[in-house]
């Protein structure tokens, strides 16, 4: 059994970060909207791992600052559901094992990047040695840009997720949620001074789906297309 943190620990999380944003603003409508998106993955049954992107766009582009990232698989794992009262409910799901900002919209500038109390992996650096933090299928990290004037533009990666999919089969479906999870959606703010603006976001969730291993016949023809490819381009040059 995976370690759990106290109730309060979730469901305080959403309400202190508005409270906090709210208190800070000096203007409550957001200046636009930009989507965040999970790809829908599938993954050959037996793939000991996947690394997912979480995604922003937004036309005409536009600028952010702060970033409160939270991502979750189906409704948060048995974990969560102990920590919310419901022992033997919740869904097993991957766990996720790093999240790595390195390549990330934020890392043209000075940034840090925090998980909140409990909501992380073991190790948020871009090592070997990361692991699943008490709530293997929930994460939240808030990610600030350091420089007062500093925003990026909110086109390309947030941030990538490592999804351990070690001993789940073909044919199970995993949603990933950054959008509606327990400790809420993902938020984030363009950093406009005096007063701090939350972003109107829209979300794409997305999944991962566990396929069968090829037949032995299927590979067969796999190579003999790509044998067959190869002496046309041969053939061509």
């Amino acid at each position: 059994m995976r370690g759990s943190l106290a109730i309060w620990g979730i469901r305080g999380i959403r309400g202190w970060k508005l409270a906090a944003w709210t208190a800070a603003a000096t203007i409550t409508t957001p200046t636009w909207a930009a989507l965040i998106a999970v790809p829908d993955v599938a993954v050959v049954e037996g793939t000991p791992e996947v690394e997912i992107p979480i995604l922003i766009s937004s036309s005409p582009a536009e600028a952010i600052k702060d970033l409160v990232l939270r991502v979750q698989v189906e409704d948060g794992g048995p974990e969560v559901a102990v920590a919310l009262g419901n022992p033997g409910g919740g869904i097993d799901g991957p766990s996720m094992t790093k999240i790595n900002f390195a390549d990330s919209v934020f890392a043209s500038k000075p940034f840090s990047h925090e998980p909140s109390a409990g909501l992380g992996v073991t190790d948020p650096d871009p090592a070997d040695n990361d692991a699943p933090g008490q709530f293997p299928q929930l994460i939240e990290y808030n990610v600030n840009l350091i420089n007062a004037g500093d925003k990026v533009e909110a086109n390309g990666t947030l941030a990538k997720v490592k999804f351990d999919l070690t001993g789940f089969v073909a044919g199970q479906v995993f949603n990933l949620y950054v959008s509606n999870t327990v400790a809420g959606p993902t938020e984030a703010s363009d950093g406009n001074q005096p007063g701090v603006v939350p972003l109107s976001l829209t979300f794409d969730d997305g999944s991962i789906t566990l396929q069968p291993i090829p037949e032995p016949a299927t590979l067969t023809l796999l190579g003999m297309g790509a044998l067959a490819l190869c002496r046309r381009q041969q053939t061509r040059s």
